[in-house]
Order: C-alpha cells, then sequence, then structure tokens
C-alpha cells in the first residue's frame, strides 16, 4: 500500500452514523463486522436478512463483475469491487482479537497513530454485534441455557442435573466422570495444547474454594470491561440441582 488518508479510516463517522440512526430512525439497527462477512459471507447475509426482514436467496453473495453507473461519481474508489463477482469465504481467517496479540507498533507509525484513535469507536461498534447467546437466542432456540463455569465446577453434580432436566435429558451418575486419555475428534484441533488437562483429567469433582488474591492492573482493567457482558448471561444461568 502506497496510499493511506487519515481521515479515510472512517470508524469515528461509522459510530456517529450508528447512533444517529438508533436515535432518530430505527432503534438498535444490524452491525456487521467485515472480517465476519469476509470469513463467513453466506452465514452472515442469512443471519442479515433475517434481522431485517427479507427473504434470503442463494444468489445474494455473488454477480457479474463490471461498471455500476451510480459509482461513477467515486472512481477509483470501487475498482476491487467493479472486478469482483462475489463474496468467498477466505481461507486465512483474520482474527487477531481471537488468536494471536495485534501488535500496533509492526505497523507503520502514521497507520498505528490511526488505528490507537479509532480503536474506542470499533470497539464500540463491535459491542452492538450479536453475541452468541443473542444469535442463539433470535435465530436458533429462544432461552438458550447458560452455565456459569464457575457454578459447574462448585457443584458438578447439581448443576448437570439442572443441565439435564432443562433440555429434557434423563441425569445419570456417571455424567461427571470418564477415564482420562486421547479422543480422537480433538486430533484436529490445530490449538495444541489446549486440552491437555482435559485429556488427563477424568471427572469434575467440586473444587474447594481458595481465598481470592488482588488482580494485576491489566487483569482488573478487563474484568472491569467485561462485567457488564457477564452479569447479563449471568441472569440468565441455570442454578444449581438440589436433591
Amino acid at each position: 500500500m502506497d496510499y493511506f488518508d487519515p481521515a479515510q479510516a472512517g470508524f469515528r463517522q461509522l459510530l456517529e452514523l450508528y447512533e444517529f440512526v438508533d436515535r432518530h430512525i430505527h432503534r438498535n439497527p444490524v452491525v456487521v463486522d467485515a472480517d465476519d462477512l469476509l470469513d463467513y459471507p453466506n452465514e452472515i447475509l442469512k443471519s442479515y436478512c433475517e434481522a431485517v426482514g427479507l427473504e434470503y436467496e442463494e444468489n445474494m453473495t455473488s454477480w457479474e463483475p463490471g461498471p455500476v453507473p451510480e459509482w461513477d461519481a467515486w472512481a477509483g474508489w470501487h475498482e476491487d469491487a467493479l472486478k469482483s463477482s462475489g463474496f468467498k469465504a477466505r481461507v486465512k481467517k483474520n482474527r487477531p482479537r481471537a488468536c494471536a496479540a495485534f501488535d500496533v507498533e509492526d505497523l507503520p507509525p502514521e497507520v498505528g497513530a490511526v488505528v490507537e484513535e479509532c480503536m474506542p469507536y470499533y470497539e464500540a461498534l463491535f459491542r452492538q454485534l450479536l453475541e452468541l447467546y443473542e444469535f442463539v437466542d433470535r435465530h436458533i432456540h429462544r432461552n438458550p441455557i447458560v452455565v456459569d463455569a464457575d457454578d459447574l465446577l462448585d457443584y458438578p453434580n447439581e448443576i448437570l442435573k439442572s443441565y439435564c432436566e432443562a433440555v429434557g435429558l434423563e441425569y445419570e451418575e456417571n455424567m461427571t466422570s470418564w477415564e482420562p486419555g486421547p479422543v480422537p475428534e480433538w486430533d484436529a484441533c490445530t490449538c495444541v495444547g489446549w486440552q491437555e488437562d482435559v485429556l488427563k483429567s477424568s471427572g469434575f469433582k467440586a473444587r474447594v474454594k481458595k481465598a481470592s488474591r488482588p488482580l494485576p492492573p491489566e487483569v482488573a482493567a478487563v474484568a472491569e470491561e467485561c462485567m457488564p457482558y457477564y452479569e447479563a448471561l449471568s441472569e440468565k444461568k441455570i442454578l444449581p440441582k438440589k436433591h
């Protein structure tokens, strides 16, 4: 890339547009993350159509390349789009927030400065995206079950009983124990080492609670940022099934 204009980053303007539409035109306008659209074009477009009341059609993510008269006023801006013929899921998923840490210092100084300036606006828009619970609740199954990991570790049998009752399964005592060893279905996982502790384990056992310790500042900042989302999910969680 040999051209960069900080004024064209646009995240502040996008947030201002979102807030204007939310306030004056339609509450909770739909937000689509460009990374999600590039990674899962058909799935995202299906969700978008359902959210706005349109009928999804398979040909929505493909088209004939060629000129678009309405774009003539912005010649040059849409060259790649004019040459394209559709959305195709990209092979390499661009997910810095879920994989390796994204280091602004690796960028040219002028680009890094714009990234840091735009990050609050991007994060504000990102919060408006359908989170997993909200997506499932709206598109797959109303009131999906929420299990708090702390509750499961503190009351494994009781939580599993509640879960089974909620989904219509018969609870069995051996559900919280198993033989340690490899799981062939996990061999393809590229996240080497993620399941090592699980593979060595033999079941859920109620943990012994330890005294809490102060969090490091950077961890405390993350906890504070995440707390509203945790509390919203916590209101919907299942409770331990007592004997």
